[in-house]
C-alpha cells in the first residue's frame, strides 16, 4: 500500500511541476525573431543623388556595421550598431545617434530598407569567394512598386 502511495504521490508531483513549468513558460514573454544574422554580409547598393550614381557598399558583422562609399569604399559614411528584426531595423552610432526604418526582404539576396528620411534603398548582398548564397526565404510576399520604381544600378 505504501508503494502505492508513493508511486501516486510521485505522480502527481511530476504532473505539477510540468503544469508550473507550462504555466510559466506561457507567460513569459515571447523572444522576437531576429533577422540580424540573415543580415550580415557585405552588400551593395546605388542610389542617385541627381544624375550622379553613388555606390553604396554596407558590410555588416556581429561587431557592427560599416557604411561606405566609392569603388573602393575609401569614405566612410556610416558605423555603429545594427539590429533587425520583425520589419524593424535601427542603427546606433558611436556618439548615441540613431536612424531607424521597415524592411522586406525581396529574397535572401536582396532586401528593400526605408528609413526615417524616407530614403528606399534596395540592397543587394555581395557574395565573398568563400561564401555561399542563402538557401532559405523569408516566406513573405514580395513589394510591388517599391524596388520596380527605383532607379537601381548593377
Amino acid at each position: 500500500m505504501a508503494r502505492i502511495f508513493k508511486a501516486f504521490f510521485a505522480t502527481v508531483i511530476f504532473t505539477a511541476m510540468i503544469y508550473i513549468a507550462h504555466r510559466a513558460i506561457a507567460a513569459s514573454p515571447a523572444m522576437e525573431p531576429t533577422d540580424s544574422a540573415r543580415l550580415i554580409g557585405t552588400w551593395r547598393a546605388t542610389i542617385f543623388e541627381g544624375n550622379t550614381p553613388i555606390t553604396l557598399t554596407w558590410t555588416n558583422r556581429e561587431s557592427g556595421y560599416t557604411t561606405t562609399t566609392g569603388s573602393t569604399g575609401s569614405t566612410l559614411v556610416g558605423a555603429g550598431e545594427f539590429q533587425a528584426a520583425d520589419g524593424q531595423w535601427k542603427t546606433t552610432n558611436p556618439e548615441g545617434l540613431a536612424d531607424e526604418g521597415t524592411y522586406h526582404f525581396m529574397d535572401p539576396n536582396n532586401v528593400v530598407m526605408e528609413g526615417e528620411a524616407g530614403v528606399v534603398i534596395v540592397w543587394t548582398r555581395e557574395l565573398q569567394k568563400d561564401e555561399s548564397a542563402p538557401k532559405t526565404s523569408s516566406a513573405q510576399p514580395r513589394i510591388t512598386g517599391v524596388a520596380d520604381d527605383l532607379k537601381v544600378m548593377d
